[in-house]
Order: structure tokens, then C-alpha cells, then sequence
């Protein structure tokens, strides 16, 4: 039975390069699409309590390198003619990959 939707947690390591290269692979021989997942949740290091928050500047700068990052791994699948999509989730990667 022929994959219709295949999905590739990504974090831009080189396990996850090794696992979109796998996933293409697949991708070619079924005709799925890939879906590439990257969940770029950041976590306080102090409880918000203590009156220490995370900069809105950071946050929107890691939410654009994730998305440049990942527009780049879409592009990447699509060269290698398969159907990719990219989604990028502020939540943790176990609620990013569920949704």
C-alpha cells in the first residue's frame, strides 16, 4: 500500500537531512506527499513567576531562521520532484507533529 502522506519531524540536524533524504526516497517510489515538520519551542529557563520573560525579539528571530531553514528543505524535496509541504509550530514537536 502506497504512502499518500509522509511525515518528517525536522530539526536541520544531520539525522534529520538523513531522514528527508529517506523520506524523498520514499516519497519517489509511492507518490506521497512529505509534510516536514519543525516545532521551534522555546523554554524559559526561569518559571515566569520569578518576573523573567522571553524576549519577543528572540522568539521572532528563531521563528525566521526556522522558516528560511525550512523553506529550503521544501525546495530541496520539490527539486527531487516530489510534492512537499513545510509547517513550522511554535508548540512542543510531539503537539506539532499531532496537529
Amino acid at each position: 500500500m502506497p504512502f499518500r502522506n509522509i511525515v518528517v519531524a525536522i530539526d536541520f540536524s544531520d539525522e534529520s537531512a538523513a531522514a528527508l533524504d529517506k523520506a524523498i526516497e520514499i516519497a519517489k517510489e509511492s507518490g506521497g506527499a512529505l509534510h516536514l515538520i519543525n516545532a521551534y519551542q522555546v523554554i524559559a529557563a526561569t518559571p515566569p513567576m520569578m518576573g523573567v520573560g522571553i524576549p519577543a525579539d528572540l522568539v521572532s528571530s528563531l521563528r525566521d531562521a526556522s522558516s528560511k531553514q525550512l523553506s529550503e528543505w521544501v525546495d530541496k524535496a520539490e527539486k527531487a520532484g516530489v510534492t512537499a509541504h513545510g509547517h513550522l509550530s511554535p508548540a512542543s514537536p510531539s503537539l506539532a507533529i499531532e496537529t
